[in-house]
């Protein structure tokens, strides 16, 4: 009788740690008391009988709890696996809602900062407009090489930083539409390798080794700068105490399927990284620098660019190995489309489309522009700067009072200038009330953080292109003289 009670306690527990573990032991237990405990309670009840064995001599008792025992067995693995089950159910579910939980976390925090970088990105760029704009004016008037044009070339240089950081941040908080054409790798490799030299430190020797033999990609020249500067900043950190070797190299090959593509690769001999900090170095806003020394945006920003570009990324690392970030980009080989920067401005100054041929001649008297923006350091260092291109400038921050002079039958207006983003009226209304007094004039529209779903709205405001902030010189006035082509080709249809 012994014997096979003792099987019977044991045997619920053991089959709950063979398929759920040793933990389960635990819970498993207090099951079995609670039946021991129910049985013997039916057993001095009357419920069970236990006189059904008394007249049978041990044979006999051996052949029922031989009968017997499998089916209690049987009851018992059957109890475990179906505990074992609904424990083993409700942890997965527990660790789901932990997932879940930490995704929302993640997606409010992306929330947060795009309310955030959507509020301060307009007043931003519109502080880097005039620093961009005027810098390069004084800067050029300067004798090359002296100290005073390299002083404010560094400053033109941390604007620029200070433009890319605000697109990275927008590229997080939704997405930012981006203009790409043809950018060569080998020319980004060494704009980036000329910035890094000024902010690295002698004990890190820096190796460039450009060998994509002219090879494009279709990309935004920005978006190649921010991988490359992100990975190269990564690498001299990971070298600041100890020093070491940094290295920028970029080849071309051709992938099992015949594609061709470009590989860029920054290489450093630092500290490495931790394989447990490996698989988590591209989730946003994961960083392993202390407070106020990094983000957490600038392995996420590599591997999202890179992957929005077609690409992918590898990256190889150990404790006190060095670390190899690979991007592997698809070549882009149409160099010479409308999507060639080459190709672009040619088409812009050759004047041999059939709209330019058929159009009128050019007036004698200056093109007028007419400028709006609310930001008076803005509107002065535009106005400022078309001015010295030749074009005649009538400038407001008013949005109503641009739109009164527009109804002025004697203005004539060739482009209207304005920001998206005003009091009282966007760039949009502006462009609706110039389309209902002056129909077909072009308006060209500036923005720092400009939605992807207004693109829908811009045909019956007049818009025939979008000037991103901050811009420089030559961006701004490549996209006036684009402006005005295309809406003269626009009014000979």
């Amino acid at each position: 009788m012994l014997a096979p009670g003792a099987v019977w306690l044991t045997a619920f527990p053991i089959t709950a740690a063979l398929f759920f573990g040793f933990r389960m032991v635990l819970i498993c237990l207090p099951v079995q008391l609670g039946v021991v405990l129910l049985f013997l309670w039916g057993a001095s009840s009357g419920t069970v009988r236990w006189d059904l064995a008394q007249g049978l001599d041990t044979s006999g008792q051996v052949w029922l709890w031989g009968l017997t025992g499998p089916n209690i067995l049987l009851i018992s693995g059957l109890l475990s696996v179906s505990v074992g089950v609904v424990i083993r159910g409700l942890e997965r579910e527990a660790l789901e809602r932990e997932r879940l939980q930490v995704q929302l976390v993640q997606s409010e925090k992306l929330e947060a900062m795009g309310t955030l970088a959507g509020g301060i990105a307009h007043d931003f760029n519109n502080l880097l407009v005039p620093i961009l704009l005027q810098t390069r004016e004084v800067a050029e008037g300067l004798p090359a090489g002296s100290e005073s044009r390299e002083s404010l070339e560094e400053v033109i240089t941390s604007a620029t930083r200070g433009r890319d950081l605000v697109r990275q941040i927008l590229s997080f908080s939704r997405h930012v539409e981006v203009e790409r054409r043809a950018v060569s790798v080998d020319r980004e490799l060494e704009e980036v390798a000329s910035l890094l030299r000024k902010t690295i430190p002698p004990t890190i020797d820096l190796v460039v080794e450009p060998g994509a033999l002219g090879a494009h990609i279709l990309a935004d020249p920005s978006e190649l700068h921010q991988i490359l500067m992100n990975l190269g900043t990564n690498s001299f950190l990971a070298m600041k105490e100890s020093g070491g070797t940094l290295n920028l190299r970029s080849h071309t090959r051709t992938d099992v399927a015949g594609r061709e593509e470009v590989l860029v690769e920054v290489e450093d001999t630092g500290v490495g990284i931790p394989e447990v900090t490996l698989a988590r170095v591209f989730d946003p806003f994961f960083t392993t620098r202390a407070p106020g020394e990094g983000t957490g945006l600038g392995l996420a920003t590599v591997y999202r660019v890179a992957v929005s570009l077609g690409g992918s990324v590898e990256l190889t690392s150990a404790p006190g190995k060095g670390t190899r970030a690979r991007i592997i980009l698809p070549r882009y080989r149409d160099a010479g489309s409308p999507a060639s920067p080459v190709a672009s401005e040619a088409g812009l100054t050759s004047g041999a489309s059939e709209a330019e041929a058929l159009a009128e001649p050019e007036p004698t008297r200056p093109r007028h522009l007419l400028l709006l923006d609310d930001d008076l350091l803005v509107l002065r260092a535009a106005r400022l700067l078309l001015r010295r291109a030749g074009y005649r400038i009538s400038d407001f921050s008013s949005p109503e009072a641009a739109v009164s002079f527009l109804s002025e039958p004697d203005s004539e207006v060739d482009l209207l200038i304005t920001d998206y983003l005003m009091p009282g009226m966007t760039g949009l209304d502006v462009g609706r009330a110039s389309q209902r007094v002056r129909p077909g004039l072009p308006v060209l529209l500036t923005s720092g953080n400009l939605e992807p779903h207004l693109a829908n709205q811009m045909a019956e405001a007049g818009i025939v292109g979008t000037l991103a902030k901050p811009y420089e010189r030559e961006t701004l006035l490549r996209e006036v003289e684009k402006a005005m082509d295309q809406g003269k080709a626009g009014s000979l249809r």
